[in-house]
């Protein structure tokens, strides 16, 4: 078994922070060999009256969708210009931010999403309330979070925490491949507390083997500590660490994990991107008569 990347969605509403996570997503993809989505999405409102739902000042919505299409459309021609063996394509929703991603990972069967996110706003809303947090935490796939002003687009350290078993191995196995495209070391983290150290210990000696295995150059240690969250963001400093891969199950924690210590730091200080990995999932296509009804999802040409 072999994680493989071929199709990213990039997130980019022309903020600097999605400016950047755009920088990377082009990296990785031409590293990867891999197709770019650009998305964007016009959020809609809608009034319902007795006649049914009505778009809310649909002249201006129109406007605006043609601009951001003469945008992106722009920015294409840029991007292919400067880098012309990139597979890049670009989608525009009129429909709720989420619905659309969802349905092009699905449409696109793609692997890993790509969002700016930022520290400069309140944490608590950064942490809870913030786009790049619903993305995290609504889409289908796996997701990397790029912090506005990391400026560093290669994996030359990746840190890859052990702190829960569920789906080790896909998590190993992903960070393998990202570090076979850059020639990587990855920096393995075991760190549990007394109460969960056999569980975590065995899922850590599991994760060694993985890797050697596959004749990975890593380098490995092991912590009993009480707060794992300060343990990695210490190792990630200490390592000069790229990018750090984590399970996704870790969400279940975040509010123990994450508070105003190891995702803090990371957006605000380390500028260090984050990889959640996701398990696939099965999703169903809108059918067009959805489409046409709530969700207007077109593929700009050229």
């Amino acid at each position: 078994m072999s994680y493989e990347i071929n199709t990213i969605v990039l997130c980019f509403d022309f903020s600097e922070k999605s400016v950047n996570a755009l920088r990377m997503g082009i990296q990785i993809a031409l590293r990867h060999d891999a197709k770019i989505i650009i998305y964007n999405a016009i959020n809609t409102q809608y009034v319902i009256d007795r006649t049914g739902r009505q778009i809310v000042g649909s002249t201006t919505l129109q406007d605006n969708y043609d601009k951001t299409g003469r945008a992106i459309n722009n920015l294409k021609v840029q991007l292919k210009a400067s880098h012309p063996k990139l597979k890049l394509a670009v989608r525009i929703s009129q429909t709720n931010l989420m619905d659309g991603l969802n349905e092009l990972i699905a449409t696109e069967k793609a692997d890993l999403v790509l969002c700016g996110s930022s520290g400069e706003q309140n944490f608590m809303q950064t942490l809870l309330g913030s786009v790049s947090y619903q993305i995290l935490t609504e889409s289908v796939c796996s997701v990397i979070m790029v912090p506005e002003f990391c400026g560093k687009y290669t994996f030359e350290h990746i840190l890859v925490p052990v702190r829960v078993s569920e789906e080790l191995t896909d998590k190993i196995l992903v960070s393998v491949a990202i570090a076979e495209k850059n020639d990587a070391v990855i920096s393995l983290l075991g760190v549990s507390s007394e109460n969960d150290r056999y569980e975590i210990g065995r899922a850590y000696l599991e994760a060694k083997k993985i890797l050697h295995t596959k004749e990975q150059n890593y380098e490995c240690r092991y912590i009993l500590s009480e707060n794992s969250a300060e343990q990695i963001s210490k190792a990630s400093e200490d390592n000069d660490t790229d990018i750090i891969i984590l399970n996704y199950k870790d969400e279940n924690q975040w509010k123990s994990f994450f508070a105003e210590n190891f995702f803090k730091k990371v957006i605000k200080t380390t500028e260090t991107p984050l990889f959640f990995y996701k398990p696939a999932k099965n999703t169903t296509k809108i059918s067009k008569s959805q489409i046409v009804e709530s969700d207007i999802t077109l593929s700009l040409q050229g």
